[in-house]
């Protein structure tokens, strides 16, 4: 009887040492699976793209056949070859309602150009005309800063552009800075008939604007699906 009370603790010992080993291998093998699945991810930095925000609005308003949207439109091409894209700009003259011709510009800034699996991020980097939505009356005819509407997007692409420099996905990525030309064209239209009271027209202009724009949209949603379910391999 006292082997018998000799031997329980020895094999209590063995089991407790074999139990140990196997959750040491389990928890080694739990670590290398980890460390193989570990994925470095940018760390976004809100004070330098508020900087590239700065630096847009710095130049003034950047509106079509102004220095500024020339000056500014030269910044945005040269930071983005600074960051290691391909720069590609797009020169088309847009008529206006009064038949002026607004020198428009596209930038585009493209990271891996022969990738066919790809991902195009758009901002517009013009800025309106006009402060039409400005509470004070006087100002409605003055062209905006547009630190929002225009240069926030194209400082977040910007950082963006600047993580893409240190670390390229395995799709390819396009950064567009386009013309909102159908937001000027209507908003100039629409101030120019409420100045001649014909408000009610003006609204039906801003309907047929946003008409357009929503048939643009819907496009363009299309084609994103498209090219999602082509990158996923989606059926």
């Amino acid at each position: 009887m006292k082997r018998n009370y000799t031997l329980i603790p020895l094999c209590l010992v063995l089991l407790a040492f074999i139990a140990c080993s196997n959750n040491t291998k389990k928890a080694s093998d739990d670590t290398e699976a980890t460390a193989k699945n570990v994925v470095n991810v940018p760390q976004f930095n809100a004070d330098s793209a508020y900087q590239y925000v700065k630096a847009q609005v710095d130049f003034g308003p950047r509106v079509p056949n102004t220095k500024a949207h020339v000056d500014c439109g030269n910044y945005l091409a040269d930071k983005l070859t600074e960051f290691g894209a391909k720069v590609t700009s797009q020169y088309v003259d847009l008529p206006a309602y009064t038949g002026t011709l607004l020198k428009a510009r596209n930038i585009i800034g493209s990271y891996k150009p022969d990738t066919k699996k790809r991902i195009a991020l758009f901002s517009h980097w013009d800025s309106r005309p006009w402060a039409d939505a400005d509470p004070d009356a006087k100002k409605h005819y003055t062209p905006i800063l547009g630190a929002n509407d225009g240069a926030s997007g194209v400082g977040v692409l910007l950082e963006i552009a600047r993580h893409l420099q240190k670390q390229l996905p395995e799709m390819g990525i396009d950064i567009v800075f386009r013309i909102a030309g159908i937001g000027i064209l209507v908003a100039v239209a629409c101030q120019l008939l409420k100045q001649t009271g014909r408000d009610d027209i003006a609204m039906l202009t801003a309907l047929a604007g946003l008409v357009i724009v929503l048939t643009m949209v819907i496009g363009l949603i299309a084609t994103l699906f498209g090219n999602v379910r082509s990158v996923f391999e989606l059926y």
